[in-house]
């Protein structure tokens, strides 16, 4: 059994001093490679190859249950030092010295087989992110690799949802980030989905409950929900990965893949999240209609969980107008209210969430 993992892995027994010959080898590719690539722009396209110190100390859960061990990770920014890089709905933020430039993929680069074949039949077969042993089905589209050398590419169009109805990918996308929003926000029982205190639900059984009330998505994958994250601007959601041991031990580790709506929750179930110390000033877009009623009383989430805060007022202004066209920004003062008792949550880099706040903390923006 062991020789044939190691062929399906394409490993092969080392000595100890193979080991110490990789070891001085790896040091002296890593040096020579973080030399020849002293530039990572935004939208270059790296591999990640550190240890968990080069990673964002928020990020690092992530990276221990990272489940997508290849180098094709997209640079979306840069924040206070660090490279922001995404790849499958999951992002993270690693230093510069834990990053690769490589070429930009031709392919979307998620499904990667490692197989055996006997007459040329596929017998086993692992799918790099899930790291499940299986047979992979014949229908679906992966990236074949044998021994080294790719003997099937197939690109990102050939590798949509195999729903029978024509679509554009842009509608497609939009469709399901809103069909989703709507049943982890606000009517989870709907699809028969339940979620956790932290708002997560397990990724197969959404896509499940989904594809049985919407025939329009019949056939959706684990591909359409990432690539839909991936590629959305409002960033409405967010996936990771749990990584688990199988009960026969020689299998490895597989991955159990959970979904959430990152807010606008109004479930009666209140969705949890880590308390942040907030910058000093934040933003909240509104209806002016309601001004009156914010200064005098307080800012209430009104039908939501929590109320939405964001770190500019362009980001405000923009979920504002959502809202209503008449719509005003208004500053919150975030630091003076933590400091009295006010609960704040970092939904991501732009987005906070808090409670409801006295108006006291509210002051209307003045004209810029």
């Amino acid at each position: 059994m062991k020789k044939i993992l190691n062929i399906l892995f394409g490993r092969k027994p080392k000595s100890k001093n193979d080991k110490a010959n990789d070891i001085k080898e790896n040091q002296i590719k890593t040096s020579t490679i973080v030399a020849q690539n002293k530039k990572i722009d935004i939208g270059d396209w790296c591999k990640v190859y550190s240890d968990k110190l080069s990673i964002h100390p928020e990020d690092r859960q992530i990276w221990e249950n990272y489940p997508h061990n290849n180098e094709f990770h997209l640079c979306i920014s840069i924040e206070s030092g660090y490279y922001r890089v995404r790849f499958s709905g999951l992002s993270m933020r690693v230093l510069r010295k834990g990053l690769i430039k490589v070429n930009e993929p031709e392919y979307y680069p998620y499904e990667q087989i490692n197989y055996l074949t006997t007459k040329g039949k596929l017998e086993m077969g692992r799918i790099v992110g899930y790291t499940g042993y299986y047979k992979p089905k014949a229908e679906r589209a992966y990236t074949l690799r044998v021994n080294g050398k790719v003997k099937s590419n197939r690109y990102r169009e050939e590798r949509l949802s195999k729903s029978k109805i024509q679509y554009n990918r842009i509608d497609f996308n939009e469709r399901l980030s809103k069909l989703i929003s709507y049943c982890l926000r606000h009517n989870p029982e709907e699809f028969g989905v339940k979620l956790d205190d932290n708002g997560w639900t397990n990724l197969d059984n959404l896509i499940e409950g989904i594809s049985a009330k919407e025939k329009y998505f019949i056939g959706l994958s684990f591909y359409d929900i990432s690539l839909m994250i991936d590629h959305s601007e409002k960033k409405r959601h967010e996936l990771k990965a749990i990584k688990k041991e199988h009960e026969k031990k020689w299998l490895g580790n597989y991955y159990e893949w959970k979904i959430r709506a990152k807010y606008g929750h109004s479930i009666n179930n209140k969705v949890n999240y880590g308390i942040s110390e907030p910058p000093t000033i934040l933003y909240h877009g509104t209806d002016s209609q309601v001004l009156n009623s914010i200064m005098k009383y307080v800012l209430d989430p009104m039908a939501r969980q929590y109320v939405h805060l964001s770190i500019d007022r362009k980001t405000a202004k923009e979920v504002g107008l959502r809202k209503s066209q008449d719509m005003i920004v208004l500053e919150v003062m975030a630091k003076e209210a933590y400091k009295e008792g006010q609960k704040f949550y970092k939904v991501d880099q732009n987005i906070w969430l808090t409670d409801k706040l006295k108006s006291k903390f509210v002051t209307k923006e003045q004209d810029h």
